[in-house]
């Protein structure tokens, strides 16, 4: 046997639903999505064609609040740096 049982208290507090895993599993899955997008981007694919990048939220995470642009000023500001540029 090689090290501690994934049952140890030493290196999960027991509040974590998620096994060393699954953490490894959505680690696996969003360097796989990274490495994706940096072969397109090298293909010649303009990073803001492509989707957003995968996030799996992990357990006890809270997603971030989003913030909605209201100001026309700072849209076309972005259109015309992201979209048209």
């Amino acid at each position: 046997m090689y090290g501690l049982p994934p049952e140890s208290a030493t290196w999960r507090d027991g509040a974590d639903p998620w096994t060393q895993t699954d953490h490894f599993l959505a680690a696996l899955i969003e360097n796989g999505d990274y490495w994706g997008r940096q072969t397109a981007v090298l293909h010649g694919v303009k990073q803001h064609k492509l989707p957003k990048p995968i996030r799996i939220p992990r357990p006890g995470e809270t997603e971030p609040e989003r913030k909605i642009e209201k100001d026309p000023r700072a849209i076309a500001a972005w259109f015309s740096e992201f979209v048209n540029g």
